[in-house]
This record gives C-alpha cells, sequence and structure tokens, in this order.
C-alpha cells in the first residue's frame, strides 16, 4: 500500500483540512505526488518492477493479494493504461 508519510491515518477530509497545499499538491498530479516523508504511485511502480518481471515470467495462472493500490497499479499495467 501507498505509505502516506506525515498523513498516515488521515482520511483525505482530514488531510484536506488539516494540509490544504498538500492536498492541492495532490490533486494536481496524484501519479507522481508524494506524501511528506512517505511515498508516490511512481515509487510504488518503481518497487513493483520486479515483481512484474517476475510475474511475466510463469505460465500458470497466479492469484495476487495485495493492497488496493498495488492492484490498482497492476491493472493499469497489464490493461495498458
Amino acid at each position: 500500500e501507498l505509505f502516506a508519510g506525515v498523513c498516515d491515518g488521515y482520511t483525505y477530509d482530514e488531510i484536506k483540512r488539516h494540509f490544504p497545499d498538500e492536498w492541492a499538491r495532490r490533486q494536481r498530479n496524484k501519479l507522481a505526488y508524494r506524501y511528506p516523508r512517505g511515498e508516490s504511485y511512481l515509487d510504488i511502480i518503481h518497487r513493483l518492477d520486479p515483481m512484474i518481471l517476475e510475474m511475466e515470467r510463469h505460465r500458470e495462472p497466479l492469484l495476487i493479494i495485495a493492497h488496493q493500490g498495488v492492484l490498482r497499479l497492476l491493472y493499469a499495467f497489464y490493461m495498458g493504461l
């Protein structure tokens, strides 16, 4: 899952209220936005790269158990989004 750094544990409404500048930056570019002391979706993509290479070597069906953010990124990768 994406680590939200100093915003970890906050809801989106709480982030918007307590960190309005960070919220605005995130809204402009969710893919590249990195939470303070946290990570971005691009960071997760970088982390997933070795796993994707390994997944592509398999010829049998795979069961993937992961957090929603990771699953979204894998879906986007395989759908060419």
